[in-house]
């Protein structure tokens, strides 16, 4: 599969675990969660689904209430997309966006200083 076609599968398997989450999922576990990022393996049997929520505390809750739904999120995601393989989804918490956040804090931070 050419790059191209491996980051619009992205985007497009993120974009509707997006709205499957938003709209479908009644579970309160996740209503805070924030699709970051999707990998999709090369042959298209496994996807890394990377969240972040806005409260690090609740995190254990979100994965727990993301890995309950995972079949029901696959089960919608072949509906939606007509797909010759939907892959099997990993939810993993991203760390990364959590990281940069606090990194913009000091930023800002040090930035108010040097205005005062």
């Amino acid at each position: 599969m050419s790059q191209f076609h491996q980051e619009r599968l992205n985007e497009l398997i993120k974009q509707n675990v997006i709205k499957i989450v938003r709209f479908d999922l009644r579970d309160k576990r996740v209503k805070n969660v924030t699709i970051e990022e999707v990998e999709v393996s090369s042959d298209m049997h496994y996807a890394k689904v990377y969240f972040s929520i806005l409260s690090g505390k609740e995190k254990k809750q979100a994965c727990k209430g993301l890995n309950r739904a995972k079949k029901y999120i696959r089960m919608r995601l072949a509906k939606n997309l007509n797909l010759r393989y939907t892959p099997e989804l990993d939810f993993i918490y991203d760390t990364i966006s959590q990281e940069a956040r606090s990194i913009e804090m000091l930023i800002e931070k040090e930035r108010k200083q040097y205005d005062d």
